[in-house]
């Protein structure tokens, strides 16, 4: 095939043989190209112009301005996915790191309340703990105590409850030969109710508030050598407390004949038992208000200085705090990611996307593990996780940050 230009105007000529169907179709086109072009040379140039030049560029330009907005729609709307998670992973990341603050808080009261002997250091905290289950297993209304623990009156009120219903099931009578053997298997199963509940009964029977503050007494005088280690040069208020309770707990041993004013007078004397649970183990504690019953109200008994007043009133703050963490709903959010993960691929950046991917996944695991277990079990993986996941999620929110900075520089 060859092509000649003669006087303006393109020939094409075309050898015979195989290729003569496809020789017919190129001199076709070669036709109607040097029609075109002798149809073009007749016109001005302004026809060319507006007629041919301007729509061809208008719809170029069309295109890349619509092609342009396409591309900002989808840079803006991949911005909004990026800002939906990230404000969800930080959501999380403050979970985390309110929980660290409580353990960090709740330790540092701890150390506060340790005693200031190696060997014994939990002695305080157990010794206020011992004192606390006092107050809550015996009854007291003003200058009234009962001597003997609730869980009696508890038990002698649910005994009285099942023979009640026992004395029921006695009266009932059924021709029903199926009723009568249903009649049997509830009055055997509270009959066996009852019996363990007598058991119980006797096995609290023998308590009293008398040996229970003797039994306490007798736990700090051996883990203290007899009192001895109290006798240390030391001004700490944790000792200064021990020592007072200790000396009060041994003035109330020796007493004898010792009557419930012994025991009130006791109470009166520790602050522990003049602080009201309500206001104290409340979830939503009020220190104002703990200040106006407690230290310049009417019910103000002690001074600000009092070492056995600080260190009961550190005591509720510990149970608090082991409160709250015990009661923390950590519960992981990724809605936004499960909803916008497959949008987030267009971030283009594996490395990023992978460890976003795997950050959610390991904080879900996490969390689930830290609803199910106890408080110790709580703290050690606060301790032992939390500090990485919160660094883990700073790094990576930092990250998209960077990215969405990069895709609005190129909106």
């Amino acid at each position: 095939m060859l092509l000649m230009k003669d006087s303006g105007n393109i020939d094409i000529k075309v050898g015979t043989g195989l290729f003569d169907g496809y020789d017919s179709v190129v001199n076709n086109i070669g036709f109607i190209f040097n029609s075109v072009m002798n149809w073009l040379k007749t016109l001005p140039w302004s026809t060319v112009i507006v007629g041919i030049v301007v729509p061809v560029a208008s719809a170029y330009i069309s295109y890349n301005l619509a092609e342009s907005s396409i591309r900002r729609k989808e840079s803006n709307r991949l911005n909004v996915y990026i800002e939906f998670v990230k404000k969800e992973i930080n959501g999380n990341r403050l979970a985390f790191s309110e929980l660290v603050n409580l353990k960090k808080e709740k330790d540092i009261i701890k150390t506060e309340l340790e005693f200031p002997v190696f060997f014994a250091k939990d002695l305080l905290i157990d010794l206020l703990g011992n004192l606390s289950e006092i107050k809550t297993n015996y009854f007291r209304f003003d200058n009234k105590i009962f001597d003997k623990p609730n869980i009696l009156y508890i038990l002698s009120q649910k005994i009285e409850d099942i023979e009640k219903k026992i004395d029921e099931e006695n009266f009932k009578v059924y021709d029903n030969e199926l009723l009568r053997n249903e009649r049997l298997v509830t009055l055997a199963k509270l009959e066996k109710e009852k019996e363990e509940l007598l058991e119980e009964l006797k096995n609290n029977s023998s308590r009293s508030i008398y040996n229970e503050f003797e039994a306490i007494y007798k736990k700090i005088h051996e883990a203290t050598n007899n009192g001895k280690i109290l006798e240390i040069d030391e001004n700490s208020i944790a000792l200064m407390a021990t020592r007072k309770l200790y000396e009060l707990l041994e003035e109330f041993v020796k007493t004898q004949n010792k009557s419930k004013e012994d025991v009130i007078n006791l109470y009166d004397q520790i602050p522990l038992f003049s602080f009201d649970d309500n206001i104290v183990l409340n979830e939503e504690f009020d220190q104002e208000e703990f200040d106006l019953y407690y230290r310049h109200g009417f019910s103000a008994k002690y001074s600000d200085e009092n070492p056995l007043f600080i260190v009961c009133e550190n005591y509720y703050k510990l149970e608090r705090l082991k409160n709250s963490i015990l009661i923390y709903n950590l519960n992981w959010s990724n809605q936004k990611w499960q909803k916008y993960s497959d949008e987030l691929v267009m971030i283009n950046n594996k490395e990023l996307y992978l460890k976003l991917s795997e950050l959610v996944d390991n904080g879900f695991i996490l969390s689930e593990k830290f609803m199910k277990c106890g408080i110790e079990e709580k703290e050690r993986i606060i301790k032992e996780k939390f500090d990485d996941i919160i660094e883990n999620i700073g790094i990576i929110t930092a990250e998209l940050q960077t990215k969405q900075e990069q895709i609005a520089k190129r909106i």
